[in-house]
């Protein structure tokens, strides 16, 4: 299934009122995608994820998550179930691949970043067993300083996230959290 997934930064250190920016970010997604079918979106572990529908125009959803501002970055990919914590890592190369197709590259890397800790394969055993199968099947070499393209994967407790890209966002703060402010300004004395 595709989805986006959206990383903030900001929000994260807003203590008591976090849950209140983060629901505002949510709202402010859905009504920038709101005419496009999307179906749900979640807050999950300090990122946001979009479920897109199958018939998604991935360029204009792009176009619309790079201006909603409270975004550090985003990642157009696909979810891959997890059961009970243990990654399927033919299922998670076969997403990898999936996304490699539409892109041109000789290089690549494979990132993977585990949120739960207690999965049974470390995060360096997920990318080197995912990146062999990549090399095996694209015929393409590994570079891990300077890649052409990185494959990213995000593994939760309950799902998996494989994307090619990475896409900046305008960060900040969600649009709507802030409240009223007033300026008086004075040119001297004599003024009126």
């Amino acid at each position: 299934m595709r989805c986006a997934i959206a990383h903030y930064h900001e929000l994260a250190l807003k203590g008591h009122n976090r849950d209140y920016f983060e629901q505002r970010l949510i709202t402010n997604l859905r009504t920038a995608l709101k005419d496009l079918g999307i179906r749900q979106v979640q807050n999950l572990h300090s990122r946001i994820r979009i479920d897109l529908p199958v018939e998604a125009d991935v360029e204009l959803i792009r176009d619309r998550l790079v201006r909603v501002c409270g975004i550090a970055n985003f990642s157009l990919g696909r979810v891959i179930p997890l059961q009970l914590g243990n990654p399927d890592l033919e299922a998670l190369s076969t997403a990898a691949i999936a996304e490699l197709n539409s892109k041109s590259f000789e290089t690549f890397r494979v990132t993977a970043r585990r949120a739960d800790k207690r999965l049974a394969m470390t995060s360096m055993d997920i990318e080197k067993a995912v990146g062999a199968v990549i090399c095996e099947k694209t015929g393409k070499n590994v570079s891990l300083k300077h890649p052409d393209l990185t494959v990213y994967i995000e593994l939760l407790t309950k799902d998996a996230f494989c994307s090619a890209e990475k896409v900046e966002g305008p960060g900040g703060m969600p649009t709507g959290v802030s409240g009223n402010v007033a300026c008086l300004t004075s040119g001297g004395i004599d003024s009126p």
